[in-house]
C-alpha cells in the first residue's frame, strides 16, 4: 500500500523506522476505517473495517490499532481476547470487505 500510495500521489513513501511516518499510517488507516463503518453498519455483516486487508509491515496479521479501533466503534469487547477470537474477528472483517467490495 506505501509503494502505491507514494506512486499514485508523487509524494515519498513513508519511513517505517520513524514514529511519525508510522503515525501518519495509522491515521490514514483510522480514517478510512470511519468511512467503511459508516458505508456498511446498516448492512447485513456491516461495520466493516477497510484496514483488515492491510497486513502489517514484515508480519502477518494486521498492526495492534486494529483491534484498538474495533473497541472503538464496540465491534469486539475488548483487546484482550485470545489470539484465536482475534484472527477470527479479523478474518471476518476480511471476507465481509472482499463481499461487499464484490457489491459495488
Amino acid at each position: 500500500m506505501n509503494n502505491e500510495l507514494a506512486t499514485r500521489t508523487g509524494q515519498p513513501p513513508w519511513n517505517f523506522d520513524y514514529t511519525k511516518d508510522r503515525a501518519a499510517i495509522g491515521e490514514l488507516l483510522g480514517r478510512l476505517v470511519d468511512r467503511s463503518y459508516a458505508e456498511t453498519k446498516h448492512r447485513p455483516g456491516g461495520g466493516l473495517m477497510v484496514s483488515a486487508l492491510v497486513m502489517f509491515l514484515g508480519g502477518n496479521g494486521v498492526g495492534r490499532g486494529f483491534y484498538g479501533k474495533a473497541v472503538k466503534l464496540n465491534l469486539i469487547p475488548s483487546e484482550r481476547m485470545s489470539e484465536q477470537a482475534k484472527d477470527a474477528f479479523w478474518i471476518g472483517q476480511m471476507n465481509g470487505m472482499v463481499k461487499w467490495a464484490g457489491t459495488l
